[in-house]
């Protein structure tokens, strides 16, 4: 009987065990998605790859928009930190390639409502972009609306996430 509960224990740690391995695989897996879409963005802005030093350590991103005469989409950040938060933010076509970003700054718990449109100071957007991805130095929550003319309107909210 004593043999049998231990090769249950050992069963169990082994268990226990690839699990924790398998959730910091995952966490990896995820922070390089992120840095390779930060590195997207960054390059379109003519900043050098970010891809090893980031001063980006939070990050939201949201699928979709549509930015034509029918559709307008909209974001509003407001900054979680108790100091200045800087953030980029990046638009994506449906191949993963960066259309246009942004960078601002907020001051401490300071947000910033526009138009996606208006966050951009590099390249542009023409109709429907398959993400929108918003990187900061500090913590944030961000809000993405979509609404068109005729009264249609949708939101989301996210907080970043630590990457």
């Amino acid at each position: 009987m004593e043999g049998g509960s231990l090769m249950k224990r050992l069963i169990a740690i082994l268990f226990v065990g690839l699990f924790v391995f398998s959730i910091s695989l995952t966490a990896q897996a995820d922070n390089s998605a992120l840095v390779a879409l930060e590195g997207k963005v960054a390059a379109l802005m003519g900043e050098r790859s970010v891809q090893q030093d980031s001063v980006y350590h939070y990050s939201a991103v949201f699928a979709y928009s549509d930015n034509t005469a029918y559709w307008w989409t909209g974001l509003v950040i407001f900054n979680l930190s108790s100091s200045a938060n800087t953030l980029m933010v990046g638009c994506f076509d449906t191949d993963g390639n960066a259309v246009a970003a942004g960078t601002f700054s907020l001051a401490a718990n300071g947000s910033r409502a526009d138009l996606l449109a208006d966050f951009m100071t590099s390249g542009s957007i023409s109709g429907r972009v398959s993400a929108i991805s918003i990187f900061g130095t500090g913590d944030f929550i961000a809000d993405r609306f979509v609404g068109n003319t005729e009264g249609g309107f949708g939101e989301i909210e996210k907080q970043a996430t630590y990457y």
